[in-house]
């Protein structure tokens, strides 16, 4: 692309370009690499007009870097139409906070909003889970071996030690109250990620960091008696 660079003058804006480039092309996300190609092309546009004098060469650069602004830009449009009631709200902070709006808002109509009641059981020890849930409003208690160990409330996910990885579940957990839930089954779940690697990160990052707090709760609970 550029021709006789070297470090001095503005030799290396053309290496900063061509370095931007090729970060542009290591990254996953379509956003950023489209971010990474318009700084690129940004500045291969100064380095060909200012310092090479090639005005044609300036224009093409010019010209990919306004296609890739326009394609950001019309992303950044399309999230901020995307929107959320407050339980939705709620929901995208408990494990979607990292994911774009679109995408958290096509795996938020995944599962299902549901009323669950006093006494009903949500996943037996030793079993399968079959629904990954999180807690909009209402209360669980946690069960190892018959004895309780926790407890989980508004904001906390059900299921996210197994339902990624199919294993049985570990404790029992039991509605205290009339519960507002939202639920995906775990098959499905599986499934989703699978299919949608732009998910699989955050969904990942944020159950396993869920996971970690419930684990810790318990030991200390266990360990106090």
């Amino acid at each position: 692309m550029f021709t006789d660079i070297s470090f001095a003058g503005g030799g290396w804006i053309g290496h900063l370009s061509l370095l931007l480039l090729i970060a542009a092309m290591l990254v996953k996300p379509q956003l950023h690499m489209r971010i990474g190609v318009m700084l690129s092309a940004t500045l291969g546009a100064i380095y060909a007009f200012v310092w090479l004098g090639d005005i044609m060469l300036a224009a093409w650069q010019v010209a990919l870097a306004l296609i890739c602004g326009v394609m950001v830009l019309v992303y950044f449009l399309q999230q901020s139409r995307v929107s959320f009631t407050d339980e939705e709200e709620g929901l995208r902070a408990a494990f979607l906070s990292n994911v774009p709006r679109s995408s958290a808002r096509h795996m938020i109509d995944q599962g299902n909003w549901i009323t669950g009641r006093k006494g009903e059981v949500l996943i037996r020890e030793n079993e399968g889970v079959s629904h990954l849930f999180y807690i909009e409003n209402g209360s669980a208690d946690v069960a190892l071996d018959g004895k309780s160990v926790g407890s989980c409330g508004n904001g906390d996910l059900i299921g996210d030690a197994t339902a990624l990885s199919g294993a049985p579940a570990s404790g029992t957990v039991t509605l205290n109250e009339d519960s507002r839930m939202w639920c995906i089954a775990a098959p499905a779940l599986r499934n989703y990620i699978k299919l949608h690697d732009d998910v699989r990160p955050a969904i990942e990052r944020h159950i396993n960091a869920a996971l970690q707090q419930k684990l810790q709760a318990v030991n200390e609970k266990v360990a106090g008696g």
